[in-house]
């Protein structure tokens, strides 16, 4: 199977309706670097490639299964300099046309299962909170600043994780 270069990949209920092999399979990438701002704190992002299925639950409800990979460029917790994150990530949830009494199922209420909607939300879902580079610890030290261990370790009063060296 070969890479979707840029067809949209939306599925309305009718749409959906018509197909008739499940499971449904789909592989595609997506651009998302015109969606980023300050709030999300990615600097830059590659372009996402996604592939996984779709399958026919019932009438009215579908499981979709992904695969994400993407590089994302955010700052390091230490350092602040720019840092690439490889994410590569599964997902898969249900998704119905009609309000479900599940806690489970997610309510399209547009009427279009969006692939490219549901992957950049998945993406921001499982961005890490925090990335240090591998070298934060020797790039500190270069400027005078050692992390004291201590600090992670224990329960005490916190206490600055900063120590300058140059006194």
């Amino acid at each position: 199977m070969s890479w979707n270069g840029g067809t949209v990949m939306k599925w309305t209920q009718q749409q959906l309706f018509k197909i008739m092999n499940f499971p449904h399979h789909f592989q595609t990438g997506f651009d998302f670097s015109n969606r980023l701002t300050d709030e999300f704190e990615i600097l830059a992002i590659s372009q996402a490639m996604v592939h996984g299925t779709i399958e026919r639950i019932d009438f009215d409800k579908y499981e979709l299964s992904m695969q994400v990979n993407v590089t994302i460029t955010v700052e390091c917790a230490l350092t602040l300099l720019p840092t690439d994150y490889l994410m590569e990530f599964s997902c898969s949830d249900y998704y119905s046309f009609v309000p479900d009494e599940s806690d489970d199922t997610v309510v399209l209420e547009k009427n279009t299962l969006d692939l490219e909607e549901i992957t950049w939300g998945s993406i921001l879902l499982e961005k890490p909170l925090r990335v240090v580079r591998d070298d934060a610890y020797e790039i500190l030290e270069s400027r005078g600043i050692v992390l004291e261990e201590s600090v992670i370790d224990t329960e005490e009063e916190p206490k600055s994780p900063f120590i300058n060296k140059k006194k």
